[in-house]
């Protein structure tokens, strides 16, 4: 269900399995879907947008979410990813 997801995703990130499905699954299913609306917005001369969805297809190749990249990082770069986020 949508709560056993949203549980599953809040707890696991993209390690969650609900099922038969992993998050991984679930989510290069929603960016095939998204890279091809996009796609054919731009072939009625719409600008091409695929390319937003680049950070969220290196997402679903490493299974790590920037969060877990920033983790990776270490703690020593916190303060000016902090000082970055609030510039969002």
């Amino acid at each position: 269900t949508r709560e056993d997801w949203r549980v599953a995703a809040s707890e696991q990130g993209m390690a969650a399995v609900v099922g038969k499905w992993s998050m991984q699954d679930l989510a290069r299913l929603v960016l095939a879907l998204s890279n091809s609306g996009l796609r054919n917005r731009a072939s009625a001369g719409i600008p091409d947008e695929t390319g937003f969805l680049a950070p969220l297809w290196q997402t679903v190749e490493t299974g790590q979410a920037q969060a877990d990249r920033w983790l990776a990082r270490g703690t020593a770069d916190l303060p000016g990813l902090l000082d970055a986020a609030r510039l969002c």
